[in-house]
């Protein structure tokens, strides 16, 4: 995975550069039964990213996938984390093969 102008850490992304960014997720989940409701986002040092954050079920009886795109004005040092969550609660069952990626990419100089 190429990380130039950032640094991977502990399931973090760390900006090195100030700049407006394209941030891509993408979450693959499998069947667990049952259906709950889930909140899926990026966290831009630990505070919600309004324009990542969307609503989902996770598939009673199949495989389904999640993604969003998203500019973002970025500032060195920032620290990015996907997050998902229930507030109903649930068993969250991630799909065999690829289950969650986490793309940043810097469309300025």
């Amino acid at each position: 995975m190429s990380s130039l102008g950032v640094t991977l850490a502990n399931n973090t992304i760390i900006i090195e550069d100030d700049g407006t960014y394209r941030i891509d997720y993408l979450l693959s989940l499998a069947s667990g039964g049952l259906s709950f409701g889930i909140q899926i986002g990026v966290l831009q040092n630990g505070i919600e990213i309004p324009s990542t954050y969307t609503n989902s079920v996770t598939p009673g009886q199949a495989i389904d996938s999640v993604s969003v795109s998203s500019f973002v004005a970025l500032t060195a040092g920032d620290v990015l984390t996907l997050e998902v969550y229930s507030v109903t609660g649930g068993t969250l069952v991630f799909a065999p093969e690829l289950c969650a990626s986490l793309s940043v990419m810097r469309l300025n100089n």
